[in-house]
């Protein structure tokens, strides 16, 4: 059963290339670069949002228009002005009854400070290539983008992938 579900998985990331690869004891990653990058990142009612998106909960998320410059892959999500990076769940509005939702109750008014609107921050990349072999031999790969950074105290990540060329397990060493 879980070979079935894995199976389908895999499936699913050749369609939706946004989502993140599922690790198991058959991947194998291999980092093609690492690099660090200073931004401004301007925080504001605009970038600094609850949104659903691409999700099945609302996240806290930051849209940083620079990303683009510094990455190959689409970090966009649906109804975001922009690329963005995620802290996590949220409440969309005051009331709702989403446990996860502490992280904006507590921390959102200090990503809208009107003395202090623009951060310098450091944006961490991560470009790899992912192996996995399958069950019947075959070697899937993928390109995968990681992107994250610290702001004002909170982790924001981010993933985007994108299948490459599959073939005979041997692809795979």
């Amino acid at each position: 059963m879980k070979k079935i579900l894995l199976l389908s998985l895999l499936t699913c990331l050749q369609v939706k290339a946004q989502e993140s690869i599922l690790q198991n004891s058959n991947t194998k990653e291999v980092v093609i670069e690492d690099n660090t990058y200073d931004l401004d990142v301007d925080l504001n009612e605009k970038t600094v949002l609850c949104l659903k998106g691409d999700y099945t909960a609302p996240s806290f998320k930051i849209a940083i228009p620079g990303i683009n410059n510094i990455t190959y892959l689409d970090h966009t999500s649906p109804g975001a002005p922009g690329p963005c990076i995620n802290a996590g769940y949220c409440r969309e509005k005051e009331g709702d009854a989403f446990a996860w939702g502490a992280l904006v109750d507590f921390r959102f008014p200090i990503f809208h400070d009107l003395n202090k609107p623009i951060e310098n921050v450091q944006i961490r990349v991560i470009r790899k290539e992912v192996l996995i072999l399958t069950e019947n031999k075959r070697c899937l790969r993928y390109y995968v983008e990681a992107v994250s950074s610290t702001i004002r105290g909170t982790l924001f990540q981010h993933e985007a992938s994108i299948p490459l060329a599959s073939g005979p397990a041997e692809m795979c060493n």
